[in-house]
């Protein structure tokens, strides 16, 4: 298991036509200075999967609303 230090996440906030897939991507910094891309690692979650889904860091506009996707 590696050591993380931080985490970042690519477009923290960004709007999304209904039917429309952005593609989100997440690094996390180990202890020693390496970046990693955790997209498929990481576990996804959204705040309102009526408006947007998330799997994989590929969000999924469903209807107009607000969501806060999480990783």
């Amino acid at each position: 298991a590696q050591a993380f230090q931080g985490l970042s996440v690519e477009s923290p906030a960004f709007e999304i036509p209904q039917n429309s897939i952005v593609l989100v991507k997440s690094y996390g910094l180990t202890v020693a200075n390496r970046s990693l891309n955790l997209r498929r690692s990481a576990l996804w979650a959204s705040s309102n999967p009526r408006v947007a889904t998330v799997k994989d860091g590929l969000v999924k506009g469903i209807s107009p609303g607000t969501a806060t996707v999480y990783a």
